[in-house]
């Protein structure tokens, strides 16, 4: 099963939050590198200045994010095995299988889940774990 969004945008408010000057003692992102520092730099980044962090980082288009995504949710693979292979060992039916859910995702932010709220504004929330089950099916 796959689940899918093309067009839209997510106001990204943790990368708005981790590129703060105002976050004092926490990690930066690394597009902090891309700062503006001299006259004739061309950047999207503003200066790093604690005094005007406000202003710097304030809420704006600047932390909007293409949401488009896609996502590969489940897959679900079985195979009964032959029944004249089965009744010779005194089984009625066996069947295998194996199942995988949130195998993959992708969006136009690494780390960002573009499916965790419909506001459309990004929170603190781990993306859903990768789940992987096999095993067997007798009857007898």
């Amino acid at each position: 099963m796959f689940s899918y969004q093309v067009g839209g945008q997510t106001y990204d408010q943790l990368y708005a939050s981790i590129m703060s000057v105002s976050n004092y003692g926490g990690a930066l992102h690394v597009d902090a590198l891309k700062r503006w520092q001299k006259p004739g730099d061309v950047t999207n980044v503003p200066r790093m200045d604690a005094g005007r962090g406000t202003d710097f980082n304030a809420a704006s288009t600047r932390w909007l994010t293409d949401a488009s995504f896609i996502n590969l949710r489940n897959i679900n693979l079985s195979y009964q095995l032959p029944a004249s292979l089965m009744s010779k060992a005194g089984i009625s039916s066996a069947t295998v299988f194996a199942t995988a859910e949130n195998v993959f995702f992708s969006s136009k932010r690494v780390g960002m889940n573009n499916q965790q709220a419909f506001s459309g504004v990004t929170s603190n929330a781990y993306p859903p774990a990768r789940i992987i089950s096999a095993g067997i099916s007798l009857n007898l």
